[in-house]
């Protein structure tokens, strides 16, 4: 695990980009103690950071941002590239150079060997973003499973991603102001669909995607792996004897009525704690909570636990305490989360 991050201030805005990214660095610390570095181009536009975990190259030459041997694509890489070494000796062929031993360096080459389609030849997790200095252009890439974590806002003119959501938030220009469409994708799917996050201003690069930016702030994105798409047109017949009835990744809808029929249901009652999160959701989806917030034991468990009120009621006011000390620690939120998250979206501090 490393920590990625970088500025492209494409309209010359006026900001203190090493300032930002060497506190964006201080965030994302732990995600790579081994070294932290970054690089800011000629023009001053650009601006990348790196924390590195060292794991496949331990030596100073594979330390990031990492510049090609002609200076004219650097990048900053967060994941593993599982086949690079067939990759290199495939580029080694195409008398291609190394001054390293990292999948780091391969990710470059195999840029300048096939363009755009290199993403296609690379198999592993990552996040990671080229600059190139020939196009004038920076490229953000995912994985195609989206493993390995990338998010960005553009502000104003200025490009800022990150490998955290909190460190993007430390920048003064970046909004805390709540995304309606993530908060309700999260009460329906367990956890926000990409591309949006819980903030506003905040985008989360959506996997197997490039996003492409040019030095004047034109955006132009490309799939490059659909997992759903792989598999919906997998010949599943063949590989396990049957038909798939139900496609795999299908659309379901939320039904109101679907709500209002579990409310009304006696067996879930018994429900506690671990599955206040239905309950919860439920109500905030009905518009109940605010008034059901101080009472959700005495009066939704009154009917199998009758005296749970007042102790559910102290539980929560103990744990919101907890979480209002400690909400800025949390990250994108999933459902093993739920709870904390409710507190996170719905109580003001």
């Amino acid at each position: 695990m490393c920590g990625i991050s970088g500025i492209f201030n494409f309209s010359n805005k006026k900001i203190n980009n090493k300032e930002i990214i060497k506190k964006i660095l201080d965030i994302q610390n732990q995600r790579g103690p081994d070294n932290r570095n970054l690089w800011v181009s000629e023009c001053k536009k650009i601006t990348l950071g790196h924390n590195r975990l060292s794991i496949i190259d331990l030596s100073k030459n594979s330390n990031q941002p990492f510049i090609s041997e002609d200076d004219n694509y650097i990048i900053t890489f967060n994941g593993e590239i599982y086949n690079f070494k067939d990759l290199r000796k495939e580029l080694i062929k195409k008398n291609f150079f190394f001054k390293t031993n990292s999948d780091t360096e391969v990710i470059l080459q195999s840029y300048k060997c096939w363009g755009l389609n290199f993403t296609k030849f690379l198999r592993g997790m990552f996040a990671f973003v080229i600059y190139d200095k020939v196009k004038k252009k920076i490229i953000l890439a995912r994985d195609p499973f989206g493993i390995k974590p990338l998010y960005y806002t553009n502000n104003n003119g200025v490009l800022y991603f990150a490998s955290q959501i909190k460190a993007l938030l430390s920048i003064k220009d970046i909004s805390f102001t709540t995304s309606k469409a993530g908060i309700c994708s999260y009460y329906m799917w367990g956890h926000v669909q990409e591309p949006f996050t819980l903030y506003n201003e905040i985008r989360s690069l959506e996997k197997g995607t490039i996003k492409i930016i040019d030095i004047n702030g034109n955006e132009n994105n490309l799939s490059y792996g659909s997992i759903k798409e792989t598999i919906l047109n997998s010949n599943f017949e063949k590989l396990f004897g049957k038909k798939i009835r139900q496609p795999i990744g299908g659309d379901f809808s939320f039904s109101p009525k679907l709500a209002n029929y579990w409310l009304k249901q006696k067996w879930h009652k018994t429900t506690f704690l671990y599955g206040i999160d239905i309950f919860m959701t439920m109500h905030a989806l009905m518009g109940n909570f605010k008034t059901e917030q101080t009472n959700l034991g005495a009066k939704i468990h009154k009917p199998s636990a009758p005296k749970l009120g007042p102790m559910f009621t102290q539980v929560l006011t103990t744990f919101f305490k907890f979480i209002k000390a400690n909400r800025k620690k949390w990250d994108n939120p999933k459902l093993k989360n739920d709870i904390i998250n409710f507190y996170n979206i719905y109580f003001k501090t």
